[in-house]
């Protein structure tokens, strides 16, 4: 999928949809992250797919929200995909606490405005 709204918004869709099916995972706060493998791991592969979804979206789009610090989500991605066995858990629960929500606020802006766009 080449970039531009059509992938924009599908990738937007996708991140907000994992956001949230995340956010079900840890209903019961962070701990569960340190007591339970399976919603760590599930967590982490969201975060892996949430970024790596970043990285698809245009530079036009991004550039609508450049409080976003995209080259560190980028940054992220490849520690968590390529150094999986030294995933730091306190940085893992300091972006859930601090940067998903500000990152969904920031996609749900980005649907919006292609929205506005379509019905132009």
């Amino acid at each position: 999928m080449s970039p531009g709204p059509v992938s924009d918004r599908t990738y937007l869709k996708f991140i907000l949809d994992t956001i949230d099916e995340m956010t079900d995972f840890l209903e019961d706060g962070l701990s569960v992250l340190r007591t339970s493998a399976l919603v760590r791991r599930a967590v982490e592969r969201d975060l892996h797919l949430i970024a790596e979804s970043t990285q698809k979206l245009s530079e036009p789009i991004k550039a609508t929200q450049a409080q976003v610090p995209w080259k560190s989500i980028a940054g992220f991605r490849n520690a968590i995909v390529h150094d999986y066995l030294g995933i730091d858990l306190g940085a893992v629960e300091n972006i859930l606490r601090n940067d998903i929500g500000p990152l969904r606020d920031a996609c749900e802006r980005m649907l919006a405005s292609l929205d506005i766009e379509r019905e132009q």
